[in-house]
């Protein structure tokens, strides 16, 4: 009789130690917010001591505002008014100790996203050697990955409310936090109808970039930069329409240095010294301008990527399963630093 090649019905001891090496490789944060632009901003930002304004920094190295906490509810601080200590001084002058009410906290809670990956027993079955199976594995964990980003990706975007536990599961929304018309709404718990400092700055029905683009782009900068210009925005998102508008004007003052190239592409876009970037997730006619020293993001203490190997269900032959889940919130503590320009057109 013909002798048939083997198939591998089991993973070895060393294929399940590089599955979960494979796991643990890059850290999925790495994998997940790298592929998100706004996530991403955030998580490898850096506050620069002593200067206004962050540093984008390389993977890995947190600033002082990615943090991690373990709570039913959540909270940042938030700055309003001014303190009352503040007052020159001589030899023996009496001192202010007024513990003032600049600082009250705004709350939101924790969303949570999960993903799944594993291989059916039929894969198993049908899979010979066991590289050829590991490769299968690390495909889809690498598409629950994918996944669970672009799932982050559209609702960091979106127009998503506060996040609870019953009717938004999902994280806040940029288009809430940042709105059009911020003077209407709930933000992480407070009422921007009744408190102002709980307000972005918002220019809408822009109009053409061609014709008046620029011009608003530099009277938001202004209103955003603070009390001698200090604190300007850290970087402006937009789309990839808007950023192509805005490379057009800055195309117009190129010059070619180098005539054997003649290179008429622009590497780096920036105003005013800041990056300007774009991603299709951001909505239609938009340029958000943001300060991250002011934003925050909250990992949820415990469940940061947290992973389980679930055995196998007692109605499915599904082996090999991976499930990760993942539970954070963003938010800001100063909003009169972040601004939109909306309604933007050719």
């Amino acid at each position: 009789m013909p002798t048939f090649p083997t198939q591998t019905r089991t993973l070895s001891d060393k294929v399940v130690a590089a599955m979960e090496t494979y796991i643990r490789k890059g850290s999925p944060a790495d994998v997940i917010f790298s592929r998100n632009l706004l996530l991403g901003t955030l998580f490898n930002s850096a506050k620069e001591p002593g200067v206004a304004g962050p540093l984008v920094k390389g993977f890995s190295i947190r600033g002082s505002r990615v943090m991690t906490k373990n709570a039913r509810e959540l909270w940042i601080p938030v700055q309003i008014g001014r303190s009352s200590n503040t007052t020159a001084w001589n030899h023996l002058d009496t001192l202010s100790t007024n513990l003032d009410t600049g600082i009250t906290r705004q709350y939101a809670k924790f969303a949570r996203y999960t993903d799944f990956a594993g291989l059916s027993w039929t894969d198993e079955l049908e899979t010979s050697g066991e590289g050829a199976m590991l490769d299968l594995w690390q495909t889809n964990f690498d598409r629950a990955l994918a996944t669970m980003s672009e799932s982050m990706e559209g609702d960091i975007w979106s127009t998503n409310t506060d996040t609870n536990e019953t009717t938004q599961k999902e994280v806040i929304g940029l288009q809430h936090l940042i709105a059009d018309d911020p003077t209407t709404g709930t933000v992480w718990g407070i009422d921007r109808s009744t408190y102002t400092w709980q307000r972005n700055q918002a220019t809408t029905s822009a109009g053409s970039f061609a014709s008046g683009g620029l011009d608003k782009m530099d009277a938001l900068w202004v209103d955003l930069a603070s009390t001698n210009g200090i604190d300007p925005p850290s970087v402006i998102l937009t789309t990839p329409d808007i950023y192509t508008y805005y490379e057009k004007a800055a195309r117009a003052k190129q010059q070619i240095n180098d005539n054997n190239t003649g290179d008429l592409g622009i590497e780096a876009i920036r105003y005013k010294g800041r990056p300007l970037t774009h991603s299709s997730s951001c909505p239609s006619g938009k340029m958000y301008f943001l300060n991250l020293n002011y934003f925050y993001l909250i990992n949820e203490k415990g469940n940061d990527f947290k992973t389980f190997y679930p055995p196998m269900a007692n109605n499915q032959l599904v082996s090999k399963q991976v499930r990760f889940t993942k539970g954070f919130q963003w938010g800001c503590e100063r909003f009169d630093r972040q601004g939109v320009i909306a309604g933007i057109t050719a």
